[in-house]
C-alpha cells in the first residue's frame, strides 16, 4: 500500500505546476507583462542611459585597473558614431582609442570633436565585420549620420518600422586591422553596432584566442534577434572569457568557470542591454 502511494505522489502535479494552472490564465497576462517588464530592468535591461547602464560605473572600474598598467591603455571603438564612449574613456584616463565608424557624416562629425587630440583618438571610417570587403549600411531617412544606422536591415522594416536609406561602407575584420597596425594589446574592446557585434567578434577570433583583448563590452538588443545572432552564440564564441551583465551598480557573473562554464539561457532576453566579457586568468 506504501509503495502505491509513493507512485501516486510521484505522478501528482508539483506544487509549481499547480501554481502555473491557476495564475496563466489569459486575463491575468497584462498583469504579468508588467511583471516581467519591471524586472527585466532590475536585472539591467532597457537602460539606456549611461548613468543607469551600468557604462559609467564599469568605466570607473576598468580606469582603476588601468592606473595600475605600465603606459596608456588602448581602446577599440567599435560603433563610435560621434564619440561620446570614447569622451568618457579619455575623462578617467590618458588612453590610445581607435574609434570605428563606418558612417561619413558621422565619422566626419567625430574626427572634428577629437581634432585636438588626434594623438589620442585614431579615427577610422570603415566597418568591422566577419570578412573584409564591403556592405550596406542602413540609416533613418531624412537624417544624416545617427545612432541607429546598422548593417542589418530588417532593424529598419520590421523593427522601427521606418523607412531607411542604405549605402555601401568599407569592411575590414578586427584581425586584419589588429596585424596591419601591428597591435600588441586591447585593454578594451567596446562593440555598440546595432545588432552587428557578433559578426565582428567573428572576425576577431585569432586576436581573441591570442589573449591580447583583456575587456569586451558588447551591447546586445532586439537587433540581435533579426539574424539570430543568440546570446548562446555568444557564450561560444567568448568561451576564454568570463561574462557579466552589467548593472547600474555592479557586473553580475552570467558565465563564469573553468574549464567550462554554464549556459543559461535566462540571459536569452533581446532587450537593450550591455554585457561584459573579461579574459579568464587576468
Amino acid at each position: 500500500m506504501s509503495d502505491f502511494r509513493t507512485v501516486e505522489l510521484a505522478r501528482s502535479p508539483s506544487l509549481r505546476q499547480r501554481a502555473a494552472s491557476l495564475i496563466a490564465r489569459e486575463w491575468l497576462q497584462p498583469f504579468w507583462e508588467v511583471v516581467v517588464t519591471i524586472s527585466n530592468h532590475g536585472r539591467g535591461y532597457s537602460n539606456i542611459r549611461p548613468e543607469l547602464n551600468g557604462e559609467e560605473n564599469f568605466l570607473d572600474l576598468w580606469a582603476t585597473q588601468m592606473k595600475e598598467q605600465f603606459g596608456p591603455p588602448v581602446v577599440f571603438d567599435v560603433g563610435a558614431n560621434e564619440g561620446d564612449f570614447a569622451q568618457m574613456v579619455l575623462q578617467r584616463c590618458a588612453a590610445r582609442v581607435y574609434s570605428f565608424e563606418p558612417n561619413p557624416e558621422a565619422a566626419t562629425r567625430l574626427r572634428k570633436r577629437f581634432e585636438s587630440r588626434k594623438g589620442e583618438v585614431v579615427v577610422n571610417n570603415v566597418a568591422l565585420g566577419e570578412k573584409n570587403g564591403s556592405m550596406c549600411l542602413h540609416d533613418q531617412s531624412g537624417r544624416t549620420g545617427t545612432g541607429r544606422a546598422t548593417a542589418i536591415g530588417e532593424v529598419f522594416s520590421d523593427i522601427y518600422r521606418q523607412e531607411a536609406k542604405s549605402f555601401e561602407v568599407q569592411v575590414m575584420t578586427l584581425d586584419e586591422f589588429v596585424s596591419e597596425h601591428s597591435i600588441r594589446k586591447i585593454h578594451l574592446l567596446k562593440l555598440d553596432t546595432e545588432g552587428y557585434e557578433y559578426p565582428i567578434l567573428s572576425g576577431a577570433r585569432n586576436t581573441l584566442e591570442s589573449g591580447i583583448v583583456d575587456w569586451i563590452q558588447f551591447e546586445f538588443n532586439i537587433h540581435n534577434a533579426a539574424r539570430g545572432y543568440t546570446f548562446y552564440k555568444f557564450f561560444k564564441l567568448l568561451q576564454g572569457f568570463d561574462l557579466y551583465r552589467m548593472l547600474p551598480h555592479s557586473l553580475y557573473p552570467v558565465a563564469q568557470g573553468n574549464p567550462t562554464p554554464r549556459y543559461q539561457s535566462i540571459n536569452e532576453v533581446y532587450k537593450y542591454s550591455n554585457f561584459v566579457a573579461h579574459l579568464r586568468g587576468q
